[in-house]
C-alpha cells in the first residue's frame, strides 16, 4: 500500500493562508429570467485546496511521440494538439508553478497506462477488482468496426501508446501525488482535508467531465470543483477549432452543471498574494 511517496507536510503558515479567487458560473433559476454568468470570489483555505493537471500528455513535445496522421487519437488533429501544447506550455506549466510555490497540494490524474510509470500512484489504490462480465454484444463486432472507422483502422496498435506521458515542462515533483481512481483520490483528499479541486488540462468535452477522478466524478464525492478556463482545451473539429464551440459549450456545462471556471491569471494573481 504504501510506496516511497510521501506527501509533503503543511506548515503552519501554510495552514492559514487563504486564497481569494474569483470565479464564474451559471445560475438558471428562476428560469422565465435566469440570471446567467454569475461572478463570486471564493475563500478557499490553502491547505484545503489542491491544483490538478489532467491527461496532459507528450504527444507532439520533443520528450514524446509525434502526433499520427492517419489516426484519430490524442486532441484528435495535429492542429488541435498543437494547440494543447501551446496551452500546456503558456498557460498550465506557470499556473502549476504558481501552485508550487504557494506551497499548494498538486496531483496529477493520468490514465493507468501512464500514471503506473510514477511510483506515487500506487499511494492509497485500492486493490484491482474484476467487475461483473459483460453479456454478448447485441451486434458482434459493431464496436470495433465503428471505432475503425472514426479512429482509423489499427488505431490500437499505433507505437505511440508505449511512450505517451506526463509532458516533461509538467513532470511530477517526487512529494506530488499521480492519481489512477476517484476513490483513490477521495482517500488520499479526506487524508490531506482537501476539500477544494482546481482543474487544468485535456479535453474539456472529456476527460475533464468523465474520466476517473476527473470533475463530475468528484464532484459526486462532494468536492467543490474549479476549471482553470484558459488552461484547457476541448477536442475541436476543422468546422468549429476557430471559434473554439466545442471548448466553450463544455465551459458552459461545467459552469451550470459541474462547478465553476476561473481564469489563469486570476489564479496567479489569487495565490501571490494569499
Amino acid at each position: 500500500m504504501l510506496t516511497s511517496y510521501q506527501p509533503s507536510a503543511v506548515s503552519r503558515q501554510q495552514a492559514e493562508r487563504v486564497i481569494h479567487l474569483p470565479v464564474r458560473s451559471y445560475i438558471g433559476a428562476p428560469s422565465d429570467r435566469m440570471p446567467g454568468l454569475t461572478a463570486d470570489v471564493l475563500e478557499l483555505p490553502l491547505r484545503q485546496t489542491a491544483f490538478i493537471e489532467l491527461h496532459c500528455w507528450n504527444v507532439g513535445f520533443p520528450d514524446g511521440p509525434a502526433y499520427p496522421n492517419e489516426y484519430f487519437v490524442d486532441m484528435g488533429s495535429p492542429a488541435c494538439t498543437t494547440l494543447g501544447e501551446q496551452i500546456v506550455v503558456e498557460r498550465i506549466k506557470p499556473a502549476l508553478q504558481a501552485a508550487r510555490a504557494a506551497g499548494m497540494a498538486v496531483f496529477h490524474v493520468q490514465p493507468e497506462n501512464i500514471a503506473r510509470k510514477h511510483p506515487q500512484a500506487r499511494y492509497l489504490l485500492e486493490p484491482r477488482l474484476s467487475g461483473p462480465a459483460m453479456p454478448p454484444a447485441a451486434i458482434p463486432g459493431y464496436g470495433q468496426a465503428r471505432a475503425d472507422r472514426v479512429h482509423g483502422p489499427g488505431y490500437r496498435d499505433w507505437e505511440g501508446w508505449e511512450t505517451m506521458d506526463i509532458p516533461r515542462v509538467v513532470y511530477p515533483l517526487s512529494d506530488e501525488g499521480v492519481i489512477i481512481t476517484g476513490p483513490q483520490f477521495d482517500r488520499i483528499l479526506r487524508e490531506r482535508g482537501i476539500i477544494n479541486l482546481i482543474y487544468t488540462g485535456f479535453a474539456t468535452n472529456m476527460c475533464i467531465l468523465d474520466s476517473a477522478a476527473a470533475m463530475k466524478e468528484m464532484q459526486r464525492f462532494g468536492y467543490r470543483c474549479i476549471l482553470l478556463r484558459d488552461c484547457t482545451l476541448a477536442v475541436e473539429f476543422p468546422d468549429t477549432i476557430d471559434e473554439l464551440v466545442n471548448t466553450k459549450v463544455a465551459i458552459r456545462y461545467i459552469e451550470t452543471w459541474v462547478g465553476a471556471t476561473a481564469t489563469r491569471d486570476d489564479f496567479l494573481a489569487a495565490v501571490r498574494t494569499a
